[in-house]
């Protein structure tokens, strides 16, 4: 072989060596990004039963009592309350949600509705409020806090756990 065709041939090899290595730093630095912005394939009713279970169970807590919600290593939703309120929510394969401290479950019906077995019934309206049938009406604002027409706030917090106060 020329030497014109050797070094063409090393140049080659150099850069597809180059581009790999910059493919891999890329795919390691992007790694937990691409994670966290890839979309959850949940539906509708599946979405109004997780806020729920994160939203409701700060009634069973007194009003004076603020709440965190954390997803354990089991996938249950744990919650403290600081007046010691303490309990666990967990979802069936039939997606039932039960509280472990009030044994009260949550089922979203063939419209979407999410009926708590105490006979409470949340909806979602057209701009994403969910209102249950006690009057209590949730919104979202921009800062992503959730917040009830009764003062309930609730928020992320740095260890990504719901606060409630």
């Amino acid at each position: 072989m020329s030497k014109n065709i050797k070094e063409a041939i090393k140049e080659a090899n150099d850069y597809a060596d180059r581009m790999i290595d910059e493919a891999q730093d890329e795919v390691v630095s992007s790694k937990y990004y691409n994670w966290l912005k890839s979309p959850l394939n949940i539906s509708k009713g599946q979405g109004v039963l997780v806020v729920f279970s994160f939203l409701l169970f700060f009634v069973s807590c007194s009003a004076d009592a603020a709440c965190t919600y954390q997803k354990d290593a089991l996938g249950a939703t744990v919650y403290n309350c600081t007046n010691g309120i303490r309990g666990r929510i967990t979802t069936d394969v039939l997606g039932t949600s039960r509280d472990s401290r009030t044994n009260e479950t949550w089922t979203t019906d063939v419209l979407g509705n999410v009926r708590s077995s105490t006979g409470t019934v949340y909806t979602t309206d057209a701009l994403g409020n969910i209102r249950d049938n006690k009057g209590t009406v949730w919104r979202t604002d921009v800062l992503g806090n959730t917040i009830s027409n009764k003062g309930t706030v609730c928020s992320k917090n740095a260890l990504n756990q719901i606060v409630c106060r």
